[in-house]
C-alpha cells in the first residue's frame, strides 16, 4: 500500500426540488488551471447529483489524479474485489464513516481512516482533509460529506446518503449497501 498524501474532499451537491443538480460538479476553478481535472463532460454529468468536488488549492489534484483514482475503484468493484463497510468513531449512535475499498486493503484502509480522524497531521497530507473537524461538528467543515483517497484508490463518507448513491452508481448490489447501513445504525459506541 502506498503512503497516503492526496485526499480529495467532496461536498454535497446542491439539488433543486426535482433532485437535479443546480450546477455542474466543478466550476472553472474547481481543479485550478486544468479546468476539469481530467474528467470528460459525461463523467462530470454522471457525478453531478452525487457530490461536488471541493477546490483543494494544490496542483497535485489538477492533472487527472481524481479520475485515475475513481477508475481504480471502478475496476476493483467490476472485478468483485471490493469491500464496503463502516468504522465507528465518537460516542454516539450514528458516529460512522462508510467506505468502499479494495478487499485486500480493508484493514489498512480502516487504519488510515482512523488516523485521519485522530490526527491527520501525522500523515503529512498535501492538503487537509478536515475529517475530524467535520465529525466534531465544526461549522466550516459541515459541507464536507465524503473523501477520495487518491494514492490507493478508496472512497469514504460521513454522509450515509452520499455513500449509498455512490455505491449504487458503482453497481454495488443494493442488498450489500442496505446491509452496511442497517448494521451501522445498530452499533453502540
Amino acid at each position: 500500500m502506498r503512503e497516503t498524501k492526496l485526499i480529495q474532499r467532496l461536498k454535497d451537491p446542491a439539488l433543486d426540488a426535482d433532485g437535479k443538480p443546480l450546477w455542474k460538479t466543478c466550476n472553472l476553478f474547481t481543479f485550478g488551471a486544468s479546468g476539469t481535472g481530467g474528467f470528460s463532460k459525461e463523467a462530470l454529468e454522471l457525478l453531478a447529483d452525487k457530490w461536488k468536488f471541493d477546490y483543494m488549492g494544490s496542483a497535485h489534484f489538477e492533472w487527472g489524479e481524481v479520475p485515475r483514482a475513481l477508475h481504480t475503484i471502478a475496476n476493483y468493484i467490476a472485478d468483485g474485489k471490493f469491500e464496503t463497510g463502516f468504522i465507528s468513531y465518537g460516542k454516539g449512535l450514528g458516529d460512522n464513516l462508510f467506505y468502499i475499498c479494495e478487499k485486500e486493503l480493508k484493514t489498512e484502509v480502516e487504519q488510515i481512516m482512523n488516523q485521519i480522524y485522530k490526527n491527520e497531521k501525522d500523515l503529512n497530507l498535501y492538503e487537509p482533509a478536515y475529517l475530524r473537524q467535520r465529525c466534531d461538528g465544526e461549522k466550516f467543515a459541515q459541507r464536507f460529506q465524503g473523501w477520495i483517497e487518491l494514492d490507493n484508490g478508496f472512497i469514504f463518507f460521513k454522509s450515509a446518503e452520499m455513500y449509498a448513491k455512490t455505491a449504487l452508481m458503482f453497481q454495488i448490489p443494493e442488498k450489500a449497501v442496505r446491509g452496511v447501513l442497517n448494521k451501522s445504525s445498530l452499533v453502540e459506541k
